[in-house]
């Protein structure tokens, strides 16, 4: 008797171990088509964003980054070289 209901107990377990695997693998599943959906919608976003008028032409656009204190300058002596760039003609 005691060996009929270890059978039994083993059985029953067997068949919940079986019906949280199925459960783990729908939830696997599920989560995996939300991720795709969401990265499909990032995609189509970020492609749209890139298409946007600026507003402004992009070409003939110079992005300069620099230190003139490292180059001797004063502050006063820099903004004064920096408006003078900004004012050069193209």
């Amino acid at each position: 008797m005691v060996s009929a209901l270890k059978g039994e107990v083993a059985h029953t377990g067997a068949i919940s171990q079986s019906a949280v695997r199925y459960l783990l693998v729908i939830l696997q599943v599920a989560l995996s088509l939300i991720v795709l959906i969401g990265a499909g919608l990032f995609v189509r976003s970020l492609q749209k964003e890139l298409s946007v008028d600026l507003g402004f032409q992009v070409g003939n656009v110079l992005l300069l980054s620099m230190d003139l204190e490292r180059q001797g300058y004063t502050e006063s002596r820099g903004k004064q070289f920096c408006g003078e760039l900004v004012a050069a003609p193209a």
